[in-house]
């Protein structure tokens, strides 16, 4: 009997004791909040797992400017043309019609946008329209003179070119806002007769709608 007991004190006694045992391993595998959980003592090294690798963000490679066009007055000049080319188009040989309007000798008279309006003036002013609209149009194939439109614009309705007409006064628009001046003011004062007020007319309702 006092064996039994015995034995039933000693079982007693190793069944509080394990707890203890165990308790220093059970504290170790607390996790702090955040932490990452740390492998118990005599487990095998295990590298935790790992997420996918980022590259480093890459700068946007430099691009070059597209290259501008060339708006030097060099590159926007007209191919120069000869002076002495015969415009096409007139109502006789050039040397005949020069001599009929006052020109000694009509083959050394160079054809510049200054002579071109000067001749297409001298034909407008006896009638000529059609020769004036050729000297005009021959002038404008080497500068973009607002005079040369304008006389070029008042022929054509002389001759019921509507339609030309219209589209020349946008011609003229154009050269008066690209400041293509040259003594405009003294050509508004010679061609002043009736067609030329019709022309006006059409240059103040394109840019008005008045």
């Amino acid at each position: 009997m006092i064996r039994t007991a015995f034995r039933s004190f000693a079982m007693s006694i190793s069944l509080v004791a394990i707890p203890w045992a165990l308790m220093p391993s059970a504290q170790a595998q607390v996790i702090q909040p955040g932490a990452e959980p740390q492998p118990s003592p005599g487990s095998p090294n295990v590298e935790p797992p790992r997420g996918p690798r980022t590259r480093p963000a890459m700068s946007p490679a430099r691009t070059r400017p597209a290259p501008q066009p060339d708006a030097s007055p060099a590159r926007m000049r007209r191919p120069m043309l000869s002076a002495f080319i015969a415009p096409v188009g007139l109502s006789e040989p050039l040397e005949n019609l020069l001599a009929d309007l006052g020109y000694e000798s009509g083959k050394t008279v160079p054809l510049t946008p200054h002579t071109t309006f000067d001749l297409a003036y001298k034909c407008y002013a006896d009638g000529r329209y059609s020769d004036a609209m050729v000297f005009a149009s021959h002038g404008l194939r080497m500068c973009n003179d607002a005079r040369l439109h304008l006389i070029k614009g008042v022929c054509e309705l002389q001759r019921g070119m509507v339609t030309a007409a219209e589209l020349t006064a946008v011609d003229y628009r154009n050269a008066i806002a690209g400041q293509q001046l040259f003594g405009i003011d003294v050509a508004r004062e010679r061609i002043n007769d009736s067609m030329a007020l019709r022309f006006s007319d059409i240059v103040e309702y394109q840019a008005t709608g008045r």
